[in-house]
C-alpha cells in the first residue's frame, strides 16, 4: 500500500468513528479490523489513535482557523480529512506541503468538490502557525 492509501484508510476510519460514541480508539480499530477481515498498518494505527488522543487540541486548532464555522457544521468527511492532516502537521515531522497535498487529493476523491478550498485554507494557515511556533521555540 502507498502512504496515500494508508491516509485514505485512516480518513475512512475517522469518519466511521464519528458514529461510534464512547468506544475507545483501540477497541474500535480491533472491531473494524475484525469486521473487515484485515490488519491495519502501523501508520494507520498510530495516526488513528493519535488523532483520537489529540482530538480536542486538533479540533481547537481547526475551530480557530475555520472563520466562524462551528465543527458541527463541517461535513464529517471534511472534518475527518482535516483532523488527520492537522494531526500530521502538528505532531509529526512530515512536511506540511506533502500533508496538505495528500489531504486535498483525498478530499477530491471522497468529499464535495467545494470542500477542497476550505480544507486548503485551514491547513495552509495551520502550517504557517505551526512553523511560527516552531521558529519561536527554537529561539
Amino acid at each position: 500500500m502507498s502512504i496515500r492509501e494508508y491516509r485514505e484508510t485512516t480518513v475512512k476510519l475517522l469518519y466511521e468513528y464519528t458514529y461510534y460514541n464512547g468506544m475507545k480508539a483501540n477497541e474500535f480499530l480491533a472491531d473494524r479490523a475484525e469486521a473487515n477481515e484485515t490488519e491495519y498498518s502501523q501508520f494507520v494505527k498510530e495516526s488513528f489513535v493519535g488523532v483520537i488522543s489529540a482530538e480536542s487540541e486538533i479540533d481547537k486548532a481547526i475551530s480557530e482557523l475555520s472563520n466562524g464555522w462551528k465543527l458541527s457544521r463541517i461535513a464529517k468527511v471534511t472534518l475527518s480529512v482535516l483532523r488527520l492532516a492537522a494531526y500530521e502537521i502538528i505532531f509529526t515531522d512530515t512536511p506540511a506541503k506533502a500533508v496538505i497535498n495528500e489531504a486535498l487529493e483525498i478530499s477530491k476523491k471522497y468529499d464535495d468538490p467545494k470542500a477542497t478550498g476550505f480544507i486548503n485554507g485551514i491547513l495552509n494557515n495551520l502550517a504557517k502557525r505551526e512553523n511560527k511556533l516552531k521558529a519561536d521555540n527554537a529561539n
